[in-house]
């Protein structure tokens, strides 16, 4: 008997454990933010080395819009910033827009 009604116990709280799924409302839109250490950088200039007598670090933050499941707008933005002699600056700028689609 007492393991009858354990299992029958088990059964109704795994049966009512499973929700449902909330339906998605459009538009959506999420956010991030990162961090991006480059290695090296190549130009017309030459190479230049990372870590070495300076430091560049970039931070990507980005938006994302969901019009509807399928289709959506990005935006993500990069300041590079450069580190040497004791003084920072912002040394370059990305601007990266773009078509997200599921």
């Amino acid at each position: 008997m007492k393991t009858t009604l354990l299992t029958l116990f088990s059964l109704i709280i795994l049966v009512s454990s499973y929700g449902q799924t909330p339906t998605q409302t459009y538009p959506k839109v999420a956010g991030y933010v990162g961090i991006l250490h480059p290695i090296g950088t190549w130009s017309s200039a030459g190479t230049d080395t990372n870590f070495g007598d300076h430091y560049v670090l970039g931070m990507p933050t980005g938006i994302n819009i969901w019009k509807s499941a399928k289709i959506g707008f990005s935006a993500e933005f990069v300041p590079f910033i450069r580190a040497e002699n004791g003084n920072s600056k912002m040394a370059n700028f990305i601007f990266h827009p773009g078509v997200l689609v599921a």
